[in-house]
């Protein structure tokens, strides 16, 4: 592969399409599968790439991670935390969600051979379905939990002793153990606490609520009387989007009313600082699970390499057919640097 040959390697490739190069990407690891231990942990995470393109059909407007208004696709990848492999990628359109590409990969890494410890994935792939599915296909999971839940709130809204700590590179760490069940499956939740996150989540949030207090006041204060209590209501509704869960509408016929919500505001001050593991992983200490958790930043780390040092984006690749290809040579350069790290061995890669 060089400068030269770039268009006819594109080429080539393309006539597997997308699912032969999951295909190639599979049969490429286990290859070098036994590199790993005897099992491994999993990370799968999504990241996506922009177009200035608008005619590509996985190109779509969505949720953006690079702050821009451009269509893009979504990438997902599943990579080994042991040793940082690459084992395998799919592209998705666009709009699609993170928690909606959670199936796929469920049978896409049934065909790896390798024995899984456990498959961990950020929150906003942990949902209720997800985590069902993955229990139901015997998968451990290592997942972070959002906060929406009544029974994710519930769990979160224990006391943190501060009795177990753990240091980890984003500072000190609080933790409590408990067994319990989510959704059903049957498994642990730790719960993580951070005194730096509690200030800045507490501050954010009383910020944002600050902001709209003055902007509901503001629409109280300036009624002229030739307003109908709909269109005020859904003014008001307007201005306090983001944060409504902290404040109560009481429309009753003659005028509206809007006061804070004080249970809401206390039950977000227990959760502040606050982060929720859940595992099916019964074998692994606490502070083994917390480290493989927030060590997905393996993942992470690959994406900011496709996209810096292999300059992933903007895909400037316009067919259909060769956006996959693209990525797929990203994929195998990466593949190297992470066998080259593998062999040259810590000390000998620093010096590299």
């Amino acid at each position: 592969l060089n400068s030269s040959n770039l268009g006819a390697v594109m080429k080539t490739c393309g006539k597997i399409g997308p699912e032969g190069i999951v295909d190639v990407c599979i049969e490429l690891f286990k290859k070098i599968k036994h590199l790993e231990a005897e099992s491994s942990t999993m990370i799968y995470d999504i990241t996506s790439t922009y177009f200035y393109s608008t005619k590509l059909p996985k190109a779509r407007l969505g949720y953006n991670r690079d702050d821009n208004s451009l269509p893009q696709i979504n990438i997902g990848l599943v990579a080994t935390k042991n040793k940082g492999l690459p084992v395998l990628f799919r592209t998705y359109e666009g709009n699609i969600t993170d928690v909606r590409t959670v199936e796929q990969l469920i049978s896409d890494v049934k065909r790896v051979d390798l024995s899984i410890d456990a498959i961990v994935m950020d929150r906003g792939m942990a949902s209720r379905r997800n985590l069902i599915k993955l229990a139901g296909d015997n998968l451990k999971i290592i997942g972070g939990i959002p906060l929406t839940s009544n029974e994710a709130k519930e769990l979160v809204a224990h006391d943190i002793s501060e009795e177990n700590e753990l240091m980890r590179p984003s500072g000190l760490i609080y933790y409590e153990d408990l067994a319990t069940s989510l959704f059903g499956i049957p498994g642990r939740a730790i719960i993580c606490f951070n005194h730096s996150d509690l200030e800045r989540e507490r501050t954010a949030r009383l910020k944002k609520i600050g902001v709209a207090e003055i902007k509901v006041a503001e629409i109280l204060s300036s009624q002229t009387g030739n307003e109908t209590l709909e269109g005020l209501e859904k003014e008001i509704k307007a201005a306090i989007r983001g944060v409504s869960d902290y404040f109560e509408i009481n429309n009753d016929g003659n005028k509206i009313t809007v006061n804070p919500h004080a249970e809401n505001r206390k039950n977000a001050r227990l959760r502040d600082g606050k982060c929720l593991i859940f595992t099916t992983n019964f074998e692994k200490s606490a502070s083994e699970i917390i480290a493989t958790y927030f060590g997905k930043d393996v993942v992470e780390k690959i994406f900011n390499c496709f996209k810096n040092w292999l300059d992933l984006q903007p895909v400037r690749h316009f067919e259909e057919g060769n956006i996959d290809v693209y990525i797929f040579i990203c994929h195998l350069a990466y593949l190297a640097l992470a066998l080259y790290k593998h062999h040259l061995g810590v000390a000998g890669w620093e010096g590299v």
